[in-house]
């Protein structure tokens, strides 16, 4: 089903920010809003990245990315561009579950 999502511009602009001055190839995160049954949307309050790992880690990767194809084309093929997206899920999962659970007052 597709619903209807609406949000300030300055919290997008702010994601594509984010991104292109982080230099990382993709990102994940959190979603912050409210569905509307009634009205059948959603309403987007903030966008949340998910952070590092204990590792250090980002919690997404692309895998066979154009560096992997370029090495390939050199040699005189010529390949389609083949990449997957890696998401860390355990790792997404446990930051929804600690910003679900974050205490927070209304002032």
């Amino acid at each position: 089903m597709v619903k209807v999502v609406v949000g300030e511009e300055s919290q997008v602009k702010l994601a594509e920010n984010r991104l292109s001055k982080s230099g990382v190839p993709c990102q994940v995160g959190l979603v912050i809003g409210n569905l509307s049954g009634k009205l059948d949307r959603g309403f987007i309050f903030d966008l949340i990245p998910t952070p590092l790992n204990d590792n250090g880690e980002l919690a997404c990767s692309i895998i066979g990315g154009a560096k992997d194809d370029q090495k390939k084309a050199s040699k005189g093929k010529s390949l389609p561009h083949s990449s997957a997206l890696f998401i860390d899920k355990y790792w997404l999962a446990e930051h929804a579950r600690q910003v679900h659970f974050l205490p927070f007052s209304i002032l």
